[in-house]
């Protein structure tokens, strides 16, 4: 009996390793495997994070597709976004808003073509300073996703911002 034990985890450890029981390398900080285009993705979604803290509407205005459509989850047309839309509010967007703080845990990517869906929770806080009112605080946090694609070699948003 004894005899056929380390056999038996012989063939166990075997067949793990064949079968893929390898963990897979992951991006630092991350759950997500360490491929090139997972990497790409991320580091546009990254340079999205920095410009909204930097409060740089231009810099957020370049990481926009052109095709970006997005109906933010509601069937009421009022608060749908195409490119134009997110020029026109980032005109004004950060004139009122200061202190921000946008972290981003990423969770998943799913790639399709040239296409990615990019699953993260946000944890964002920052000042709200309206006219002729005092500065207020403000968080949202949220699972939130993004729909980027590959144009020209780069990513780009086509909608969640």
């Amino acid at each position: 009996m004894r005899r056929g034990l380390p056999l038996a985890m012989s063939v166990l450890v075997l067949a793990c390793l064949g079968s893929g029981c390898v963990k897979p390398k992951l991006i630092p900080n991350t759950k997500l495997k360490d491929t090139e285009v997972n990497r790409e993705v991320l580091k546009t979604v990254l340079t999205y994070q920095q410009a909204m803290e930097n409060r740089n509407a231009a810099a957020v205005l370049a990481l926009v597709h052109p095709l970006y459509q997005d109906n933010a989850g509601t069937p009421d047309g009022a608060d749908d976004r195409d490119y134009e839309g997110i020029r026109k509010l980032l005109a004004t967007h950060f004139q009122h808003t200061t202190k921000i703080r946008y972290r981003i845990e990423f969770l998943d990517i799913t790639l399709n073509g040239r296409e990615a869906e990019v699953f993260v929770y946000i944890d964002a806080t920052f000042v709200f300073e309206p006219q002729e009112s005092l500065p207020r605080w403000r968080r949202m946090a949220d699972h939130h996703r993004y729909r980027l694609l590959k144009d020209g070699g780069r990513w780009m948003f086509l909608s969640g911002l």
